[in-house]
């Protein structure tokens, strides 16, 4: 496989989250930011219902194929190390660790009310157009796949802008997730989906030697920006940067935290069951007054 320096993986069931820390990291010069290359990560697998992937998937090929793109995007920027971040990553650990054991995994989580009240929002909104155009333009999506997706930008895209009241499917597409939300409400479905991505993570983080892998609290990076910020650096041996503490002590927004607490009780009472493990396993309070 060809040779690439230790890749920094920035992964979170929180879009929110991962795009903070992937956009304050992206400020140092040796990293080369790149940004949700998702239909790489789906590469050969364009069909599967679930962005989850396992070890047992990484074949020679696939594993040539997702590293000569990432040497290719390194070329391009002229960064020596990469700096990558896909909220659906979560669901590939062991996966993109057999393809990459070399890389470094930065798994930010947020508190999963917060997340699951911002996704449910996402879900029913005509979708941001945005995203798909830095895809295409990027050429990401290998040209064997395209007729697969197909069908699916069909249903999700322009069926969003047509019925935006539908909840489509709207962020890491967890295992067997049009059964959950046809199952529970909105809000309990995305509940499942960041339990789901964060305990995906953490079970699969754990088979890695514990030097390659670093935890952040979104809420400890919006507290303390600087302290969160050089804690990562120091795991990923990167060069102290005064631009990379600046922009984060700069454009952290640390009111967005918390928001939960502004809900209904109805809501937190239909989510909370099938959160409260995975929230108390992160030391985060459960009750609404703490």
């Amino acid at each position: 496989m060809s040779e690439i320096e230790r890749p920094i993986f920035v992964i979170g069931a929180a879009r929110s989250g991962t795009s903070m820390l992937g956009e304050i990291l992206s400020h140092h010069p040796d990293l080369g930011y790149w940004l949700e290359p998702k239909y790489i990560w789906r590469y050969r697998n364009p069909r599967s219902p679930t962005d989850a992937r396992g070890a047992d998937e990484v074949t020679p090929e696939v594993a040539r194929y997702i590293r000569r793109r990432m040497r290719r995007h390194l070329t391009q920027l002229e960064r020596p190390r990469c700096l990558e971040k896909t909220p659906s990553n979560t669901l590939r650990v062991s996966f993109m660790n057999g393809i990459f054991p070399e890389g470094l995994f930065v798994h930010i989580v947020r508190d999963g009310r917060d997340v699951a009240f911002s996704a449910a929002k996402k879900w029913s909104s005509p979708p941001d157009p945005a995203g798909l155009w830095r895809r295409l333009l990027d050429f990401q999506m290998p040209l064997r796949d395209v007729p697969s997706y197909a069908a699916a930008f069909l249903r999700d895209v322009v069926g969003r802008q047509l019925r935006p009241d539908q909840a489509y499917i709207w962020g890491p597409h967890v295992p067997d997730l049009r059964t959950i939300s046809k199952r529970h409400s909105l809000i309990e479905t995305c509940g499942i989906q960041w339990r789901e991505c964060v305990e995906s993570a953490r079970r699969s983080l754990a088979e890695i030697e514990h030097e390659r892998h670093h935890t952040v609290l979104y809420e400890d990076l919006v507290r303390e920006p600087r302290e969160a910020i050089r804690r990562v650096l120091d795991f990923a041996d990167l060069a102290p940067s005064a631009e990379v503490l600046d922009f984060a002590a700069d454009h952290v927004r640390p009111e967005l935290s918390d928001k939960w607490r502004e809900r209904s009780g109805d809501d937190l009472d239909l989510l909370l069951p099938h959160i409260r493990e995975t929230l108390e396993r992160y030391g985060y309070p459960i009750s609404q007054s703490t």
